[in-house]
This record gives C-alpha cells, structure tokens and sequence, in this order.
C-alpha cells in the first residue's frame, strides 16, 4: 500500500500546523493554570487528554487525506474490458 505524496505529505503538515499550535497552547494553559506545589499533578491529566486528541486528529486528517487522494485518483470506467454485463429478463431476454 502506497503512503501520502510529496503533496498530500505537505498538504497535511499545512493543515495539522493549526491543530498543534492550539494543542500546545492548551498545554501551557494547563501548566500555568497549576498552583504552585502541585503543577504537576494538577496539568498531567489535562496535558494527556490534549496530546490524545491532538493524537486522534492527526491519525483521522492522514487517513482521510490519503482516501481523498485514493479517491480521486479512481476512475470507474478505467480498465474495464470484455464484454458489458446486462440484468436479464425472466428468460434471459434483457
């Protein structure tokens, strides 16, 4: 199975760049929303849940960018031959 071209490479790094800035800004609010003394057991579980959706978002864009290409690339009469196949009647009359 072929992977994502130089282009669908590009276009999903361009696409995600948003997704991981947000995520990381979210990171950092959820350190700095800490008090003092407890920042780290207070962000781990906040700061887990970003990166895990972060996580899912890039999995979910990669896959639907590659179908998207896959799809395009698909066309249904491409590479038929022989003979064309009709429904027949009740007595193989079409």
């Amino acid at each position: 199975m072929e992977g994502l071209s130089a282009t669908d490479k590009e276009r999903f790094i361009r696409q995600m760049q948003v997704e991981v800035r947000e995520a990381l800004s979210r990171v950092a609010d959820a350190v700095n929303g800490t008090s003092d003394g407890d920042w780290l057991h207070a962000s781990e579980k906040p700061v887990r849940e970003v990166m895990d959706e972060l996580r899912r978002k890039a999995y979910e864009m990669a896959m639907q960018i590659k179908a998207d290409s896959k799809e395009s690339a698909f066309s249904p009469s491409e590479g038929r031959s022989g003979p064309s196949f009709v429904s027949s009647g009740p007595q193989g009359q079409p």
